[in-house]
């Protein structure tokens, strides 16, 4: 059976737009997944494309992907008139409103990452077994 592994990297950024939480203390993190082992790719989360001000489209993460995503989504942009117009992507670019939610944040996702690499394993060993009729 093959070994499923994603390596995650956060970084925290500075860098929030003065129109993004103006006056509050908030905190830019982005979550990058990469070194692959087992996987096509590391692009494991989920993102969607909303509609900003009514014309621009900007993508969203939205969850850490199933095995059954994996195999749905397409990578880096969605399907044509696929809906909801969910694709998979290697990074979360997040704001968090305050940075005491980050330790937490990161924990979430690193063990939702976990619970995807232990499901793909799993998926493996039932693929594996053979059953016998009487």
């Amino acid at each position: 059976m093959p070994t499923y592994r994603v390596k995650l990297t956060p970084h925290v950024s500075p860098d929030i737009p003065e129109d993004k939480y103006h006056d509050r203390n908030s905190l830019r993190v982005k979550i990058v997944a990469s070194d692959a082992e087992g996987l096509n790719d590391a692009k494991i989360f989920g993102h969607r494309y909303t509609a900003v001000n009514g014309s621009t489209n900007q993508d969203e993460f939205c969850f850490v992907c199933s095995v059954a995503d994996l195999r749905a989504y397409p990578v880096d942009v969605p399907a044509a008139g696929q809906d909801p117009p969910f694709f998979r992507k290697d990074t979360i670019d997040i704001y968090l409103p305050n940075p005491s939610m980050y330790d937490a944040f990161v924990k979430e996702i690193t063990d939702q990452v976990a619970i995807l690499m232990k499901s793909l394993t799993g998926r493996d060993s039932l693929e594996a077994t053979e059953t016998h009729g009487p």
